[in-house]
């Protein structure tokens, strides 16, 4: 039975989405670690003096 070949544009479009779909992937791990940054800053209270010895007021 002969071997299906793919043509020059199929391999084109096969690459157009796999490239589209990498993209997509990536933005979305920079959108995920964006998040946790800004989740773990808002963490942070806003009013704290710390000082040299590491210890921390809070107003």
């Amino acid at each position: 039975m002969p071997r299906r070949t793919r043509t020059d544009a199929q391999r084109t479009e096969e690459d157009t989405e796999r490239q589209l779909r990498e993209e997509h992937y990536r933005q979305l791990e920079v959108s995920l670690h964006r998040k946790r940054r800004d989740a773990q800053v808002s963490d942070a209270p806003d009013d704290a003096d710390i000082y040299s010895d590491g210890q921390a007021t809070f107003d």
